[in-house]
């Protein structure tokens, strides 16, 4: 009998060693990510037994999917695709107003955007990346941010109540001729107004002839001067004065003309 010699080499025991890449590549996106398996020890094909025999798996939101595969030799395996990276939800985004809360002001106005994302990080597109704005007239500006996904959002500051413009004043007189009374100066403009002097009224009352200076203050902050002048107050009595025809002993009528000191 001669000697036979048996040769195996068709015996596999290793599972295949599964590789799993993500189309995102491990980076945030706002799209759906695709899982690719494939395996690096095997000569021959590997059969996904689930998944209808695909090798990618699409993921349209964070998650995980299990592939089970089988090599030619029957090792079976597994291999888990997670995904953490998906975020299709826009960045949220407050306004701050530093300086200002909807009052009157003649200063500039900044504001700051609070923006905010539970999945990643925010980034502002416009105002060359800066957080704050400062408003130097009434207006609107919008800023524009995204997250690490790429998802854009807007938020808009609106500033009405700039003014730096003084007030228009005027000042009106209770009267304007000669008399022998007190004079009523009232001090009016052209927008609400308060009198930073004199007890705060608007009102100054002349009883000789003189200046007075009204301080007024518009609900923005801006102040102007204006002064009252009143000349045409007269309360001292005139004196009287007669002027005779003749002052000689005479047989006529002396005529007599009363006058006085001033016109």
């Amino acid at each position: 009998v001669l000697p036979a010699t048996a040769v195996v080499n068709n015996i596999n025991k290793e599972i295949p060693i599964a590789v799993i890449t993500y189309s995102n590549e491990g980076k945030w996106t706002n799209l759906d990510v695709t899982a690719t398996i494939v395996f690096i020890n095997e000569e021959h094909p590997v059969t996904i037994t689930n998944n209808n025999g695909r090798n990618t798996y699409t993921f349209s939101q964070i998650g995980s999917f299990t592939f089970y595969f089988r090599d030619i030799a029957g090792n079976e395996g597994q291999a888990v695709a997670v995904v953490d990276k998906i975020d299709k939800v826009k960045p949220e985004g407050t306004i701050m107003y530093i300086n200002y809360n909807n009052n009157w002001t003649n200063q500039d106005v900044t504001v700051r955007l609070i923006a905010t994302d539970d999945m990643s990080s925010v980034s502002i597109l416009n105002n060359n990346g800066s957080d704050t704005y400062t408003f130097t007239q009434n207006g609107e500006f919008t800023f524009e941010f995204a997250d690490e996904a790429g998802n854009v959002a807007t938020a808009t500051a609106v500033v009405s109540r700039i003014d730096k413009t003084p007030p228009v004043v005027e000042v009106q007189y209770s009267i304007t001729t000669i008399t022998n009374t007190d004079v009523m100066a009232t001090v009016s403009a052209n927008e609400p107004i308060s009198v930073i002097n004199n007890g705060g009224s608007n009102r100054y009352y002349f009883t000789e002839n003189g200046e007075f200076t009204f301080g007024v203050m518009d609900r923005a902050g801006n102040i102007v001067y204006v002064t009252a002048s009143v000349d045409w107050i007269d309360k001292t009595p005139p004196k009287p004065t007669l002027t005779y025809s003749t002052t000689e002993i005479t047989k006529d009528d002396v005529v007599v003309t009363v006058g006085a000191d001033e016109e």
